[in-house]
C-alpha cells in the first residue's frame, strides 16, 4: 500500500517538474501508479484530495445525471407532526405502500436497530425478506444480497451500507424509510 501523503507522491508545483515526472513514468523510469476512485457521486471534497494528489486526474462518467433521471418516479409521503410517535406513523404509511410497491424492491433505513424493529414488524407481511446491515458478518451480508439478487427475496431491508456498491440489475423500487443524511447517501440509495 503506497501512502499517498508522502511527500515523494505528492503532485509537483512546478510544470517543468511534472512534465519531466510524466516523461520518466511513460519510459518506465520511476513509479507507475494508478489510483482510481469508483463512485455514483464524487462530492468536492473528494475531488479535491483527488487534484491535490494525483497526476492529471481524469474523470470517467458513464451516465449523465440527465439520462439517469429518465425513468424514475420520486414520490413522497410528508409526515407533519415529527415527536416520539414518528416510527409508528412511518411504519403506518408504509405498510400502506408495501402492496402496491414493484418487486423486488429495497427499504432503507439511517440505522441498523431500525432495520432490525422493520424486520420484526413486517414478519406478518406476505413477502419474502432478507436484513442487510454492518452488524452481520461479512458472508450473513454476501448470502442476503445473493438471494436478493437471484430473486429468492421481495424486499431487503437495509442501511446505507446497501446503498453502496450493490449492483441488482432488476431492481424496480427503492423506499427511503429515513430520510438519508446527506445527498449522496439519496443518491446511493
Amino acid at each position: 500500500i503506497l501512502n499517498c501523503a508522502a511527500p515523494q507522491y505528492i503532485k509537483a508545483r512546478v510544470e517543468s517538474v511534472v512534465f519531466k515526472e510524466e516523461e520518466a513514468m511513460q519510459k518506465g523510469d520511476g513509479i507507475n501508479r494508478i489510483t482510481q476512485l469508483f463512485s455514483a457521486t464524487m462530492p468536492k471534497s473528494l475531488v479535491d484530495v483527488a487534484n491535490k494528489y494525483l497526476h492529471s486526474p481524469v474523470t470517467i462518467t458513464i451516465e449523465t445525471e440527465d439520462k439517469l433521471k429518465q425513468n424514475v418516479n420520486h414520490k413522497f409521503e410528508f409526515i407533519d407532526k415529527v415527536d416520539e410517535t414518528i416510527y409508528d406513523k412511518k411504519m403506518t404509511v408504509l405498510e400502506k405502500w408495501l402492496p402496491t410497491l414493484p418487486l423486488p424492491a429495497i427499504v432503507f433505513a439511517n440505522t441498523k436497530d431500525t432495520i432490525e424493529a422493520l424486520s420484526r414488524e413486517l414478519r406478518s407481511v406476505k413477502m419474502r425478506i432478507g436484513v442487510y446491515h454492518g452488524g452481520f458478518d461479512q458472508a450473513t451480508r454476501e448470502k442476503a444480497v445473493e438471494d436478493f439478487k437471484r430473486g429468492a427475496l421481495d424486499l431487503l431491508l437495509s442501511t446505507d451500507l446497501g446503498g453502496r456498491g450493490l449492483d441488482v440489475q432488476n431492481l424496480q423500487c427503492v423506499v427511503n424509510f429515513d430520510a438519508p443524511k446527506t445527498f449522496e447517501s439519496y443518491v446511493h440509495r
